[in-house]
């Protein structure tokens, strides 16, 4: 292989790591927006169904647990476990309402309250 041929190459290969790169940059972006989104969702669905028992930051202040204080995280450690308990057991007025897409949106929400803003 002669010295333009060795050029090419890395050049050629140089491009394919920085798209490559670029790639997986743009989609960690894309899933970062969704779930912002799904996040924001989670805060009007939790506005609209939850804020009323658990209060409106989620902090217990309507007389139902905290929401903020990481206990629930520790009883419903994955995404799953707490979508499952609030798809059947939430909101308390109408237990098994709501879809997968708000018990979704709803955890993502809970769980940022539980990280904090990020």
């Amino acid at each position: 292989m002669n010295i333009t041929q060795k050029m090419t190459a890395l050049s050629f290969a140089a491009l394919m790591v920085g798209i490559g790169s670029y790639m997986l940059t743009t989609r960690q972006m894309v899933i970062k927006a969704q779930q912002v989104s799904q996040e924001q969702a989670g805060r009007v669905l939790f506005a609209n169904l939850c804020a009323t028992c658990h209060g409106p930051g989620g902090d217990g202040s309507g007389g139902a647990p905290n929401l903020t204080d990481g206990r629930v995280l520790q009883k419903y450690p994955t995404s799953q476990a707490l979508g499952t308990f609030i798809q059947q057991r939430m909101p308390a007025s109408a237990p098994g309402t709501l879809n997968p897409d708000e018990t979704r949106d709803l955890v993502l929400y809970i769980q940022r309250l539980n990280r904090g803003p990020s």
